[in-house]
């Protein structure tokens, strides 16, 4: 599957996001800054977004679908990364992650799956 990052972005209407999401949106990325200072993967998860998956998700189905599978599989969260259609998941565990590489790639022996760590 691939998108068009340069129509993404066309299509991405900021006027659509209101001032409260906008407000919201600022608290969440400060609290996933200092999430992050404090490598705190709970407060990480609940404090990430992607504004772009407002976009693409409605484009591809099957970004949702991504997403959806990892939450099933144990993600603490999942979110697409950048304007697609690349999705991630982020575990608390290597063997939660380990497992769901292994059922996606099953299920999925056209995509590419990977386990990733932060450095």
């Amino acid at each position: 599957m691939r998108v068009s990052t340069k129509e993404i972005f066309y299509r991405l209407d900021l006027n659509d996001i209101s001032a409260e999401r906008k407000i919201i949106e600022k608290e969440k990325f400060d609290n996933a800054v200092y999430a992050i200072e404090k490598h705190n993967l709970k407060m990480l998860s609940k404090n990430i977004f992607n504004d772009l998956e407002l976009v693409t998700e409605p484009m591809f189905d099957k970004v949702s679908l991504f997403k959806n599978r990892l939450m099933e599989l144990g993600a603490m969260k999942s979110l697409m990364s950048g304007s697609g259609p690349t999705v991630f998941g982020i575990f608390n565990s290597y063997f939660k992650a380990l497992n769901c590489k292994n059922i996606m790639k099953k299920e999925n022996p056209d995509s590419f799956v990977f386990i990733a760590r932060p450095i």
